[in-house]
């Protein structure tokens, strides 16, 4: 009788346990399934601010290894020019040379590379790359670009493909440029400023830049062989451009005889700063004797007191 009863009760435990495996949902039922995809890193924001001169990296990562080094696109919008406003080039680091597969106006594909690590993939593999931001020279106002990350696919596989992101984040990044080339107000920038000459060897000083007429100013002690008072060269501004010119200006300056000095130059950051605008200047020495060069590619940067 006590066997009987065993017998019945096992068979009770089996029916109430087939009974509730029937009953239990499956937790992955009607879920969608996710597809390979590859996403900007926490570290590339999706809004940013820059000036012109300035660059902005990026990174691309793969969150699932593809095994394979995979070929990423990247679109570009908005009113930035490529070669204009903006370009690519490459970060440092192993991982990250030979990234930029390609460039264009539109699109650039860059490679992220596969990074196997003690032979397995434990690594996110992932891709830096830099956005630089290009000083163009003209008051053409603030730009936007829009970098989009479109997909990926495998380098040697073409049937690997990968999304662009998991929906829309991480998958855009917008950027404000600055611009620095506002008009100079060429008034402003009489005053007091420090010199650095780099001709070759480096050599500072300190000048008085003095208003003339129109857009023109006067340079003081410029080189700094006599003193204040001497030596005073007449430049140029363009606002439209703020390009600086000055004609040939004999200066006392060689030792045993005068030079004429002979360039061109810019007024800097009159937007970013405008109260600390600068001006830089790009020369030669030549001999007043024989008109023999006597150093060429000189500096002046200009930056007030």
């Amino acid at each position: 009788m006590k066997d009987i009863k065993n017998i019945l009760f096992f068979l009770f435990t089996v029916l109430i346990t087939l009974n509730s495996c029937e009953e239990i949902d499956d937790p992955l039922a009607g879920a969608a399934e996710v597809n390979n995809f590859v996403q900007f890193a926490a570290d590339t924001p999706a809004e940013v601010t820059v000036n012109e001169g300035a660059s902005s990296s990026i990174t691309i990562q793969a969150p699932s290894s593809a095994g394979e080094d995979l070929l990423a696109t990247i679109s570009f919008s908005g009113d930035a020019v490529f070669g204009v406003d903006f370009d690519l080039s490459e970060a440092s680091g192993a991982t990250n040379v030979g990234g930029i597969v390609s460039k264009n106006a539109t699109e650039a594909v860059i490679k992220i590379p596969f990074i196997p690590a003690g032979g397995a993939d434990l690594i996110t593999d992932q891709v830096k790359f830099n956005v630089v931001f290009l000083s163009d020279g003209v008051s053409d106002g603030d730009k936007t670009l829009i970098i989009n990350l479109t997909g990926a696919v495998g380098s040697k596989t073409s049937s690997l493909v990968f999304d662009g992101g998991r929906g829309p984040i991480r998958v855009s990044s917008t950027i404000s440029i600055l611009d620095e080339d506002c008009a100079a107000d060429v008034a402003t920038l009489a005053g007091d400023y420090g010199v650095v000459e780099l001709c070759p060897s480096s050599y500072t000083y300190s000048t008085t830049i003095a208003a003339s007429t129109g857009n023109s100013l006067i340079i003081d002690n410029f080189g700094d062989w006599v003193g204040p008072g001497a030596n005073q060269v007449t430049i140029t501004v363009d606002p439209s451009t703020n390009n600086v010119t000055f004609p040939d200006t004999n200066i006392v300056g060689y030792p045993g005889e005068s030079v004429y000095v002979s360039g061109s130059g810019k007024v800097v950051n009159t937007c970013i700063t405008p109260e600390a605008q600068g001006i830089d200047i790009t020369f030669a020495y030549y001999k007043q004797s024989d008109d023999s060069l006597v150093q060429d590619g000189c500096t002046h940067t200009y930056t007030p007191e």
